[in-house]
């Protein structure tokens, strides 16, 4: 398999150049909420009245509507594509989506807390075993 078919980001390209970032912009392109940029791949609810920006990485949509509504007015969320089923889970693959996310987290950031969350698939199956 090469890099471009597993979805590894070339060496001499950026990670918007790679197969990740397009199947991550493909699943995400009809999510609800706005993006900072065009080409960002974090959807953004935010508050006006917000204190805290909570940053989310899940699968689907309906997942940061409704983390979205129930903690409106006082969380702007920001949702963010996980991996699950579009990257092999190599060392190289975590970092360039981490780095990437890091890149588009930080304009968002403003002056407000922190929140970050993360839904785990595997978390809920070894909870109900």
């Amino acid at each position: 398999m090469t890099s471009q078919e597993s979805g590894e980001t070339p060496a001499n390209s950026s990670f918007e150049s790679g197969l990740l970032y397009k199947r991550l912009k493909q699943l995400t392109f009809d999510w609800g909420g706005k993006r900072k940029t065009p080409g960002s791949l974090i959807m953004s609810h935010v508050s006006p009245r917000a204190r805290y920006q909570l940053f989310i990485c899940v699968q689907l949509d309906d997942e940061i509507e409704m983390v979205s509504r129930a903690l409106e007015p006082d969380f702007s969320v920001h949702g963010m594509r996980s991996g699950h089923l579009v990257m092999e889970y190599s060392e190289a693959q975590v970092v360039a989506l981490a780095e990437y996310y890091l890149q588009e987290i930080l304009p968002l950031l403003g002056n407000h807390e922190v929140v970050m969350g993360w839904r785990s698939v595997i978390g809920q199956r070894g909870c109900s075993s």
